[in-house]
């Protein structure tokens, strides 16, 4: 809870640092400027506190409702990637890269890469964590790209999963498919021992004539 916590303040000090970027505050009135001031504020306590789905609810309220400002993208893609919506994530980062005119890229790669480290996109990662560390290298950032290596080296011959394809249902596919194999198998067996008994049968009922 408390590593949660953490993240989520390093988060919010990025989102602090692109509002306003991409539009300017002459583009808002007063109250307007007033209420997105405490959109920001309820999106922040949603993340501390965890609560995503909230967030996500929140957040895309802001995002429809202010379509220009960066932040409402940055936090649904938090959202969105704690819910295991991974590339979804990747598209609201995208958003913000674009309305924030790709300003403060070490952190919105970071995020971004991690959202394609979590889908199993790892050579997107990688790219993303090397802008990250271009435009200002930092620990977390050379972590995760040390991850994200280790993960290239192990997945190198093998297919990327699909982020809409998780491990576990593919286990649960596979168990399925043995499950079908062994009834199937139960079946012909079956069949084939009422097959024979029926052979059994007519014989002897010939055998009864002939006699």
């Amino acid at each position: 809870m408390k590593k949660n916590i953490f993240l989520s303040l390093l988060l919010s000090i990025f989102v602090f640092c692109i509002m306003g970027l991409g539009v300017s505050a002459s583009e808002y009135t007063f109250d307007e400027e007033q209420e997105i001031s405490y959109m920001n504020h309820k999106m922040i306590d949603y993340m501390i506190n965890g609560d995503w789905r909230d967030l996500l609810d929140f957040s895309t309220a802001v995002v429809r409702k202010y379509p220009e400002y960066p932040s409402g993208y940055f936090y649904r893609g938090i959202a969105l990637d704690e819910l295991d919506k991974h590339l979804e994530a990747v598209n609201s980062y995208d958003m913000v890269a674009k309305l924030s005119n790709n300003r403060y890229n070490e952190y919105l790669y970071q995020a971004r890469g991690l959202a394609n480290f979590k889908a199993g996109l790892y050579k997107a990662a990688m790219d993303d964590y090397n802008k990250s560390i271009k435009a200002k290298p930092t620990l977390r950032a050379l972590y995760q790209r040390e991850l994200t290596r280790v993960a290239v080296a192990t997945h190198r011959n093998q297919k990327t999963i699909k982020p809409d394809t998780p491990i576990r249902n593919t286990r649960v596919t596979k168990t399925k498919t043995k499950t079908e194999t062994k009834t199937k198998t139960k079946n012909q067996e079956k069949q084939v021992k009422q097959t024979k008994q029926k052979k059994q049968e007519n014989q002897k009922q010939q055998n009864k004539q002939s006699k």
